[in-house]
């Protein structure tokens, strides 16, 4: 059975660079419609059943915005 992952993303932080877009390799994330109280356009996990954990959108986030983590049952 595939492991399963919560991708844990704090929208009050996040500044929609799209870096976790670009990198990761099953393209979970997509650009959102929503707009941060300061003004940037926000990531939206558009598929999170997709991730397999290889947190590189977790390493190469600028400001810790994503934590990965394996669900207990996954």
């Amino acid at each position: 059975m595939a492991k399963k992952f919560i991708i844990h993303l704090n929208r009050e932080i996040c500044k929609g660079c799209g870096i976790c877009i670009d990198v990761c390799p099953v393209k979970l994330y997509k650009r959102g419609d929503e707009i941060s109280p300061k003004g940037y356009v926000l990531t939206d996990i558009a598929f999170p059943e997709k991730c397999i954990g290889c947190k590189n959108c977790e390493l190469l986030c600028p400001d810790q915005v994503i934590f990965i983590e394996e669900a207990e049952n996954g």
